[in-house]
């Protein structure tokens, strides 16, 4: 089964021509096709799956456990907050809790709207620092 539209299996055939001989390509494919087209389809993971000769259920699997991947198109505005030990010991809860009421949604789900969506972060180069958010091409301390 491939992807829904025909637009799509190109970007995700030209992924997997060009990564599958790559050592481990499964993420560097995954990788490729979100960073194209904005989300993995569900549809394209037996297409996927196919490509790199693995299973349906190793490329699930990889999608459904790695935060990074999204399944569904992303809000236009996407805010990440760090959720690591050392950001939530100098408040990053608080601030978790403010931007899910602010938006009036939780992690990884966006607005009726689709204009914006939270997601989870962790560990971030400045985590000493204390609770980043970021926004777009911006970044912030909280």
């Amino acid at each position: 089964m491939a992807s829904d539209e025909p637009g799509q299996q190109a970007v995700i055939d030209a992924a997997i021509g060009r990564l599958k001989g790559e050592p481990g390509p499964l993420l560097l494919v995954l990788h490729a096709v979100q960073d194209a087209l904005g989300h993995i389809p569900p549809a394209a993971v037996p297409q996927i799956a196919a490509g790199l000769n693995l299973s349906r259920a190793e490329v699930h699997g990889v999608v459904t456990f790695y935060h990074y991947f999204r399944s569904h198109p992303p809000g236009r505005t996407t805010l990440e907050i760090c959720r690591a030990e050392a950001c939530q010991a100098v408040g990053g809860a608080a601030l978790a809790e403010h931007a899910r009421r602010q938006l009036g949604v939780d992690f990884h789900a966006s607005r009726p709207t689709g204009r914006s969506r939270s997601r989870r972060s962790t560990a971030s180069a400045t985590a000493p620092a204390g609770p980043r958010s970021a926004s777009a091409a911006s970044c912030t301390a909280a």
